[in-house]
């Protein structure tokens, strides 16, 4: 595997850790490229710029973190003439970048990112996808460097699994989050769930993870989903959230 010159704009959650991770991977980061530079001081031994005018030029690889709806207008204001440039999105085009380069493409870790959480960046699946051979070998080779799963994905398929991280991780932190503020206001300590929470998590290693379903929905419990929603007759939120996705996995196993 070779060392790679990489320059990155945007320094929102991605960048920050993706930033980390190639300063310890044997790549050199050159430049660090944001609008706003109060966001990079803690890089501030490295090249830092908030003038897309600026971006050196003799960089390997140029990697855009930013929001998805931004990456469009970075795009129009960048020309690398044969450079390997990719943006970090689950679910935009790596077309948006057909004018920056002739080599373009996408790097996609598929991982929650919080800036003060520590992530082992070896253990994040990376989704790529280039316009060519060349930019696809130059990006699976430093793409090899960053983690220990590197995996090449068509569009459609990236947006897919996209769709799926929504679900694993934003939809049942949603879930955690009102489950913690019922708790609350009960009077009850969230962290008493936590290791079932846990073994949630860890059953999924052990097969499909419709095999590990419980509870009264599976069972079809009646009276003990009656007793449920009466007891969330205070939080009608709540309450229809429960009666819906206790319905919805009645209807799921029936199926089964």
């Amino acid at each position: 595997m070779n060392s790679y010159k990489v320059v990155i704009i945007g320094a929102g959650n991605v960048a920050y850790h993706l930033i980390r991770s190639i300063t310890s991977s044997g790549n050199k980061l050159v430049q660090i490229c944001n609008r706003t530079l109060g966001n990079i001081q803690p890089f501030s031994q490295t090249n830092i710029t908030g003038n897309l005018n600026a971006i050196r030029q003799d960089a390997d690889i140029y990697i855009i973190c930013v929001k998805d709806i931004a990456i469009a207008d970075i795009a129009s204001k960048i020309n690398l003439g044969n450079k390997l440039i990719v943006h970090t999105s689950g679910n935009r085009s790596m077309d948006l970048l057909k004018d920056c380069s002739t080599n373009y493409g996408v790097f996609y870790p598929i991982q929650s990112f919080t800036k003060n959480i520590p992530i082992n960046f070896k253990k994040v699946p990376l989704i790529l996808e280039a316009s060519n051979d060349e930019a696809q070998e130059m990006l699976v080779d430093f793409s090899r460097t960053i983690s220990n799963q590197v995996i090449l994905m068509n569009e459609l398929d990236r947006q897919k699994l996209n769709v799926a991280g929504v679900f694993v991780n934003n939809f049942t932190n949603y879930i955690y989050s009102l489950a913690h503020d019922y708790l609350s206001k009960e009077g009850i300590d969230f962290n008493i769930v936590q290791p079932l929470i846990q073994n949630t998590v860890d059953k999924l290693v052990l097969g499909n993870p419709q095999d590990m379903q419980t509870g009264p929905a599976v069972r079809n419990d009646l009276d003990t989903i009656q007793a449920h929603t009466k007891l969330l007759e205070n939080y009608p939120q709540l309450k229809e959230i429960y009666q819906e996705v206790t319905q919805s996995i009645i209807n799921y196993y029936k199926k089964s």
